[in-house]
C-alpha cells in the first residue's frame, strides 16, 4: 500500500508539471497523458481529481464560455441557441466558445458549420473538460453539472432548464422524493435561473424549494430556442434543401417512459413502432411524419420500410426543424408549451393517460389544456389528417398568453447581452426571497425509530415558529420504504439531500484516505482546506443561521458541520457512554470532537449530563436540556384508522380485536438495548398464571429481529406473543392494546411514551436513566430494571392497581417548545 501510493504521488507531481506547462497549448499532449493514466486509474473519476485540481490551483479565463446540455450527449436547446446567436454577432466575437459534444455530431449542422473553426469542442468528463469546466468564466447549462461540480465565485452560471413542467417535478415526484438530487444542487449553485413564465417560476419556488431557503436569481424571460417560432424566414429555404416543399409536415414527439422493468419498457418500444406504422398507413398522400424518439426506440425503428416517416433530419437542431411543422403530436413533454406560441395545431396522444398519471401526476390539470386529446390511433388519425386548427378559440389564447408571455425572437441575445457584455437588462429579474432564520438539520436517513419521530415532532410544533427548518440527509442512506416521512414533510420546510463524492485531487484523495478517520490537531489545516469545499459543493451559496446535527451519530456529517458558519448544534439522544459500550454505533473521534467545537450540547433529558461529561469533562458548559416535543394531535387522529387497513396477518387482526384478553405492547427497533428477550421471559411468567393475556412486539429495522423470532418460536406461549416489523401506522395497534411496557437497558426520553399517553394506556417501565424520572413525576410506574420487575409490573396492572395517567402533556410540551426556540434563537 505504502509503494503503491509513492507511486501515485510521483505520478501526481508529473502530472501537474506536465499540465501547467501545456494544459492552454498542447491539448493533444493532455489527450495522450489522460489515455496512459486511465490504465492506472478508474477514467472519469480520476478525470474528476483533475477537475478538483484546476478548481484548486487553475485562475479563471475571463473570456471563455462553456455550453452544456443534457450531460454532455448533445448540444442542444436553450444552449445551443445561445451558442449560434453568439457565434453570429460580432459583438462577441472576442470570446471562446467551448462546446461539450463531440465534434461528429455538428459536422453537417447547417447553422453551426460556417463557425466551426470558432468552437472548441470537449468530451464530457475528459481532462479539456475538467480544465474548461473549473476555469470558464461563464457557464451555459439547460440540465446539471456533474456531483463534483463547484461554482467559484468568479463564475457566472446560467441554468436555463428545458422546458415548461408539465409533470410533476422536484419534491412532488411522489415516488421519488430524491430524483431532485443534483438539479436542486445546481440550482443552488447558479446565478442565475431563467423563467419564461409563472409556472417555472413556481417550479423554482416551491418543486425545487428555492423560495425561503435563497436569494436567487430568476431570468423572467423567453427561451432562446423558441425564438425560431418567431422567426419563419428561414422556413421555406429548409424545406427547399429537404425537398419537402408544399408537403403537410407531422412532427411526433412522445415522451420517454423509463423503467425498471425491461418487459414493461420493451412493450413501450413496440407500442410506439406499430403506431408509427398506423400512421404511416393511414397519413393523407400530401403527408410526411417526422419523429424524434428517444434512442431505444429509434435504433429499433427501421425507416426504410416507409416513405412517409423520418427521423428529424441531423443537419437541424430539433427546434429549428420543428418551427416548419405544421402539427405536432405529443403526449406530455413541455414541447406543447413552446410550440403553441405558433399558433398551429397540437395534438395530444394520450393513450395511457390513466396509467401514466398515476404514476408520475401533473403539476397542472391535465384536461385544461386546450388541444384535442386522443386515446386511440383512429381519432389520432382524424385529427392528423383535418385541416382544422383550434386557435382562435379564446382557450388556446388564454394558453399562449399563461404560458407564452414572453417569447421574443432576441431573447437570446437580450440574455447575452446581460450576461457576457454587463449591459442592462431587458427582462425583469425576480428574486426568490430567504427567510430571516433559516437552520439546517440533519435528518438521518428517516428510519422508523424514536429519533425520526422526535424530529417529526419538533417540526409539526415549530410551524408558527419564524425560523424555516431545512432537512438535510445522505441520499443513498434513504431507503425507499421511508420515502414517504420525506414527502410528509410540511410545505413550510424543505430538503437538501447530500450527494455525490467529495471533490479532491488525487493527493488528496491519497491523504483523505489515511486521516479521514483521525481526530488528530496536526491535519486541522488540511481538514478545513477539504471539508470547507465540500461545503461548497453541497449547498452552493446557501448560508444558514443554526444548524443541527439532529441524531447526535453519523460522524460524516458531524465533520461537515463543523466548517458550516452558523450557530452550531448536536444533541444527545441516549447515554453515550452505554451506546459504545453495549453497540459500539458511532465513532467517538467525529462525536467527541463535534461536541468540543460546535456551540451548543442539546440533552433531550437532564439525566444524560453525568454520561456526557464522563466522557468528556471539559464541554460541561455547552450542554442545555432540550426536551423532545409531543404531536399533540397526528397519533390520535392516524389511530383512527381500521385495523384491517394495516396489512397485518389474520391472526394478530383477530388477537387485537378480542375483547376478552388484556394485551402488553412495547414499541422498539430489535436491538439488544430495548431488551425485548426479557420481556418475553417475563410475559411468560405472567401467561403462566394468566390465561386471557397477549403480547405485542412491534419493531421496525435491528439485528435481533431474526433472534426474537427465533425466542418466541421456542416459547410454550408462542401463539400469545405476537411480532410486528415495519408497520407505518402503528397508532391502531397501540390503541387496541391495554398497557405499555418498556423493557430496555438504557433509553433517552422514548417518543413512544408520548403516544401511549395519548392512548389512554398505563406505561410501565424498568427503572434507568430518563424513563424513570419522567414516569416519576406522574406519568407511569417505575419497576425494577429485570425480569422479575417486568413480571411484578405487568402482574400489578392486571391486578387493578396501575391507571393511565391523568396528568396533560400539553405543560410538558410547551416547556419543550420553549426550550428549542431558546436554543436556535
Amino acid at each position: 500500500m505504502m509503494f503503491a501510493s509513492i507511486i501515485i504521488l510521483i505520478l501526481c507531481v508529473i502530472l501537474n508539471i506536465f499540465i501547467s506547462l501545456f494544459i492552454i497549448k498542447n491539448t493533444k499532449l493532455i489527450n495522450k497523458l489522460e489515455r496512459g493514466l486511465k490504465r492506472v486509474f478508474a477514467g472519469k473519476m480520476f478525470n474528476m481529481a483533475f477537475y478538483a485540481f484546476c478548481f484548486k490551483w487553475f485562475t479563471v479565463k475571463e473570456k471563455v464560455v462553456l455550453f452544456e446540455s443534457h450531460l454532455g450527449k448533445a448540444l442542444s436547446d436553450n444552449p445551443y441557441h445561445l451558442l449560434i446567436t453568439l457565434l453570429e454577432n460580432d459583438e462577441f466575437k472576442n470570446f471562446k466558445c467551448v462546446v461539450v459534444s463531440d465534434k461528429n455530431d455538428f459536422i453537417s449542422n447547417e447553422a453551426l458549420l460556417p463557425h466551426l473553426n470558432k468552437v472548441k469542442f470537449v468530451k464530457y468528463k475528459s481532462f479539456v473538460y475538467c480544465y474548461y469546466l473549473a476555469c470558464s468564466k461563464f457557464l451555459i447549462n439547460d440540465s446539471t453539472f456533474s456531483y463534483q461540480f463547484i461554482k467559484r465565485k468568479e463564475q457566472v452560471y446560467l441554468n436555463t432548464w428545458h422546458g415548461t413542467p408539465l409533470k410533476t417535478m422536484g419534491k412532488y415526484i411522489g415516488d421519488n422524493p430524491l430524483a431532485l438530487n443534483n438539479t436542486l444542487r445546481n440550482f443552488l449553485h447558479a446565478d442565475y435561473l431563467l423563467a419564461p413564465n409563472e409556472q417555472v417560476l413556481s417550479m423554482y419556488e416551491n418543486d425545487y424549494m428555492l423560495d425561503g431557503i435563497i436569494n436567487k436569481k430568476i431570468i423572467k424571460s423567453g427561451y432562446p430556442r423558441n425564438s425560431v417560432f418567431s422567426n419563419p424566414s428561414n422556413n421555406k429555404d429548409m424545406m427547399e434543401k429537404l425537398d419537402i416543399l408544399g408537403k403537410k409536415i407531422i412532427c411526433y414527439m412522445p415522451t420517454w417512459r423509463p423503467s425498471s422493468n425491461k418487459l414493461e419498457e420493451q412493450a413501450y418500444i413496440d407500442k410506439v413502432l406499430k403506431d408509427i406504422s398506423y400512421i404511416s398507413n393511414n397519413l393523407n398522400d400530401d403527408s410526411l411524419l417526422y419523429v424524434n424518439l428517444h434512442y431505444y426506440v429509434s435504433d429499433a425503428l427501421d425507416y426504410d420500410k416507409f416513405e412517409n416517416v423520418f427521423p428529424f433530419p441531423e443537419q437541424y437542431e430539433t427546434y429549428e426543424f420543428l418551427s416548419i411543422a405544421d402539427v405536432l403530436v405529443t403526449d406530455y413533454s413541455s414541447v406543447l408549451f413552446d410550440y403553441a406560441k405558433t399558433n398551429k395545431k397540437i395534438v395530444l396522444y394520450c393513450f395511457d393517460y390513466e396509467e401514466y398519471s398515476s404514476k408520475r401526476g401533473f403539476s397542472i390539470n391535465y384536461s385544461d389544456i386546450p388541444f384535442p386529446k386522443c386515446a386511440s390511433l383512429t381519432d389520432l388519425m382524424e385529427e392528423i389528417n383535418s385541416n382544422e386548427v383550434y386557435n382562435s378559440t379564446e382557450e388556446h389564447q388564454a394558453f399562449i398568453k399563461k404560458y407564452c408571455p414572453l417569447e421574443d425572437e432576441n431573447s437570446a441575445l437580450h440574455l447575452l447581452d446581460f450576461l457576457l457584455l454587463g449591459k442592462k437588462p431587458e427582462f425583469e429579474i425576480y428574486t426568490t426571497r430567504r427567510n430571516e432564520s433559516l437552520t439546517l438539520i440533519y435528518s438521518g436517513p428517516f428510519l422508523k425509530n424514536g429519533i425520526t419521530t422526535s424530529l417529526r415532532n419538533l417540526l409539526s410544533n415549530t410551524i408558527e415558529s419564524e425560523t424555516k427548518f431545512v432537512c438535510n440527509f445522505i441520499s443513498k442512506g434513504v431507503k425507499k420504504e421511508n420515502y414517504p416521512t420525506i414527502t410528509e414533510l410540511d410545505n413550510k420546510d424543505a430538503y437538501i439531500p447530500i450527494i455525490g463524492r467529495m471533490t479532491l485531487t488525487v493527493l488528496e484523495k491519497i491523504v483523505f484516505f489515511f486521516i479521514k478517520d483521525k481526530a488528530n490537531q496536526r491535519f486541522d489545516k488540511f481538514k478545513s482546506c477539504i471539508y470547507k469545499r465540500e461545503v461548497q459543493r453541497i449547498y452552493g451559496e446557501c448560508s444558514f443561521d443554526n444548524i443541527i446535527h439532529f441524531t447526535g451519530y453519523d460522524k460524516k456529517t458531524a465533520a461537515l458541520y463543523e466548517y458550516i458558519k452558523g450557530n452550531r448544534t448536536i444533541f444527545v439522544h441516549n447515554d453515550m457512554r452505554k451506546e459504545l459500550i453495549v453497540k459500539n454505533n458511532f465513532n467517538s473521534n467525529f462525536i467527541f470532537r463535534a461536541w468540543e467545537r460546535y456551540d451548543n450540547i442539546a440533552l433531550v433529558r437532564d439525566s444524560l449530563r453525568s454520561s456526557v461529561c464522563e466522557l468528556l469533562p471539559s464541554v460541561s458548559d455547552k450542554l442545555k436540556v432540550v426536551h423532545n416535543t409531543v404531536n399533540l394531535s397526528s397519533p390520535s387522529e392516524l389511530s383512527e384508522a381500521p385495523l384491517n387497513s394495516l396489512g397485518l396477518d389474520i391472526e394478530i387482526s383477530l388477537a387485537l380485536s378480542n375483547s376478552a384478553t388484556k394485551k402488553f405492547i412495547t414499541i422498539g427497533r430489535f436491538s439488544p438495548e430495548k431488551g425485548h428477550d426479557r420481556l418475553i421471559t417475563a410475559f411468560e411468567k405472567v401467561a403462566e398464571v394468566n390465561h386471557d393475556v397477549e403480547l405485542f412486539i412491534i419493531g421496525g429495522y435491528g439485528r435481533f429481529y431474526k433472534k426474537t423470532c427465533e425466542q418466541v418460536l421456542n416459547s410454550p406461549f408462542q401463539s400469545k406473543i405476537h411480532i410486528i416489523s415495519s408497520l407505518q401506522n402503528p397508532y391502531p395497534v397501540l390503541k387496541s392494546c391495554d398497557a405499555f411496557v418498556l423493557s430496555s437497558f438504557y433509553e433517552g426520553l422514548p417518543m413512544v411514551f408520548f403516544e401511549a399517553i395519548q392512548m389512554g394506556l398505563p406505561v410501565i417501565s424498568t427503572d434507568i436513566d430518563g424513563p424513570s424520572q419522567f414516569l416519576k413525576s406522574g406519568y407511569g410506574e417505575v419497576v425494577d430494571n429485570s425480569v422479575t420487575g417486568l413480571f411484578y409490573g405487568m402482574q400489578k396492572y392486571l391486578d387493578g392497581h396501575i391507571e393511565p395517567t391523568e396528568l396533560s402533556l400539553v405543560d410538558f410540551n410547551n416547556k419543550a417548545k420553549a426550550e428549542f426556540i431558546s436554543l436556535i434563537n
